[in-house]
């Protein structure tokens, strides 16, 4: 089932008519009214767009077809936002704003991209249930959010001084905090994402500096488990802060008692539901009550007087060698048929490439891919398979869009830096 795309004339219209390298051609001449009539037809695309999105969505019978043009529209819309971001190449957010000294040519892109941002927060609102969470927020939100996240830091770096908080803990935060509010590292953001670090933000913002009468959770522990900070660093941070409270006692009994304090502490903690900063690795909760409740089993056993910090916490990812993506096999499977058939891919027999791939390739779903049903899904091929392949295929080039625009933003700032 061939979905509609209801963005096709104004996708066409930014990223072809209005490009920049036709408009600033030499041998071009652009009146003045070809401006408005440009800005018209974007504004009436977008009115069209947004009185038949709701209808057409609500027209399909079935969950995943609606969510699916949903999200195909999200996708589009947040990529025709990045190549106007790209075009007017702001140093700050507020040059996103219309001034009356601009060019005809900036007003238009500003034009555009407010009329585009508006039209993406009436998709999120609108259809709540099926926005991709997953999907990367655009340039602009990303420059706006990283000003904003910069301004929250200092004070909070600050509180968490004047609270006494553990400094190698607050130097893991901050190393993380840091890096993606640092516009030069091109971090890519999700909405997902995007909800955690505010969520985690304002956790810091609030926190207090009384504990709960006991010595293992200062607040700043407790939220690192409240939220679910899953990342290797922070499983080592606690584990850590464990065993170094744990071998100041002598006698393996005050050990046992200790770790099994430990273990009721942390198996009645709050963790916010369905949170975690790393989505598929396992909780920094269930990590460390296993790691107790092993210690607790092998002190019993042993009688041994210390106990070690596990060599590394590791995420679900990190031990499995081999390649791991989000594609189903069935996607992976059409996505080398593709290949294959494009002559990018120039292997004659399937069966063997099939199984060579099985040997590296770890999905979400499944950890060790069957090399039969790579073969079978290679040549069985469903429409819900090619609508949510296509749908991936989609991000792939907004993110080589995306790789394009920094790649020539660099260019020109090296170009500029040398006419200086």
């Amino acid at each position: 089932m061939a979905l509609p795309y209801e963005l096709e004339m104004l996708d066409e219209l930014i990223s072809e008519t209005i490009h920049p390298k036709k408009l600033f051609d030499k041998n071009a001449i652009i009146a003045a009214k070809e401006y408005l009539a440009w800005e018209r037809t974007g504004r009436l695309e977008l009115i069209k767009a947004r009185k038949r999105l709701k209808p057409v969505a609500y027209s399909f019978l079935k969950e995943k077809h609606k969510r699916l043009y949903i999200r195909h529209h999200q996708s589009a819309i947040i990529h025709l936002l990045d190549l106007l971001f790209n075009y007017l190449y702001p140093i700050e957010y507020s040059e996103l704003i219309e001034k009356d000294v601009d060019s005809k040519t900036e007003k238009l892109y500003k034009r555009l991209f407010q009329q585009c941002n508006s039209f993406l927060t009436y998709i999120q609102e609108t259809f709540p249930s099926y926005w991709n969470n997953d999907h990367k927020i655009s340039d602009s939100e990303l420059m706006m959010i990283q000003l904003q996240w910069k301004s929250r830091l200092h004070l909070i770096k600050r509180k968490l001084s004047r609270i006494n908080a553990d400094k190698k803990l607050v130097k893991l935060l901050f190393a993380f905090l840091d890096r993606v509010c640092d516009k030069t590292n091109h971090v890519i953001i999700t909405y997902y994402s995007l909800q955690y670090i505010n969520d985690l933000l304002l956790g810091l913002e609030n926190l207090k500096a009384v504990t709960n009468g006991t010595n293992f959770c200062p607040p700043l522990n407790v939220l690192v488990i409240y939220l679910n900070l899953n990342e290797t660093d922070f499983k080592d941070y606690l584990a850590d802060f464990i065993c170094v409270d744990v071998n100041r006692i002598s006698t393996v009994k005050e050990k046992l008692d200790k770790l099994y304090f430990y273990y009721k502490q942390i198996s009645q903690m709050h963790t916010k539901p369905g949170v975690a900063l790393v989505q598929r690795a396992r909780s920094v909760k269930d990590e460390v009550k296993d790691w107790l409740a092993g210690e607790i089993k092998y002190l019993q056993k042993t009688q041994s007087l210390g106990i070690i910090v596990p060599a590394r916490f590791r995420n679900d990812t990190e031990y499995k060698k081999g390649i791991w993506c989000t594609y189903t096999v069935e996607e992976m499977a059409l996505l080398h048929r593709l290949q294959h058939e494009a002559k990018y891919i120039t292997n004659k027999k399937i069966r063997p490439m099939m199984e060579d791939l099985s040997k590296f390739i770890h999905t979400a779903t499944m950890h060790n891919v069957s090399a039969k049903n790579l073969y079978n899904s290679f040549y069985n091929i469903d429409i819900a398979t090619i609508q949510s392949l296509n749908d991936k295929l989609f991000n792939l080039i907004n993110q080589l869009r995306k790789i394009e625009g920094h790649v020539k933003r660099k260019a020109k700032e090296k170009q500029s830096f040398r006419k200086k």
